[in-house]
């Protein structure tokens, strides 16, 4: 049987480090997980942010639906209803066929990371299209 000072010894010039093989297997475990993870957060974001456009569009519309009723038409510019124009991710604006309709569309800054653009109208009814080149995005074709 070993001394105390003897086993103490053998404890302090033990290896307690990671093999290279061990260290390997960990960033391939991570790397895997990660590949798996990336692609479900950016779907998620980009729902979210399309939850946001449409919530916008419906902020806009109840906005719209208080100007025609204390002037009997509707606007045709956000800014006289105190609404901005544009977030980070969509520009809104705001197309009159005449006094009595309206079509309020939110189209992506960046069509090559959010697909789809919205549109709401006086009725209610929402459209959401493929976005496309910005040539497309001065209105809905």
């Amino acid at each position: 049987m070993l001394d105390f000072t003897a086993r103490q010894a053998y404890r302090t010039t033990a290896n307690y480090g990671f093999s290279l093989i061990e260290l390997l297997v960990v960033l391939t475990l991570i790397g895997i997980i990660a590949s798996a993870a990336v692609p479900s957060y950016s779907a998620y974001a980009i729902s979210g942010r399309q939850a946001s456009a449409m919530a916008q569009l419906n902020k806009i519309s109840i906005a719209l639906e208080q100007y025609y009723m204390r002037h009997h038409s509707y606007e045709t510019t956000l800014e006289q209803i105190n609404i901005p124009d544009s977030d980070s991710w969509f520009d809104y604006s705001i197309s009159n066929h005449d006094r009595y309709s309206y079509q309020i569309q939110a189209n992506p800054r960046q069509p090559h990371r959010l697909p789809l653009a919205f549109s709401l109208d006086q009725l209610g009814r929402q459209h959401h299209r493929k976005a496309r080149s910005s040539s497309w995005l001065n209105g809905w074709p």
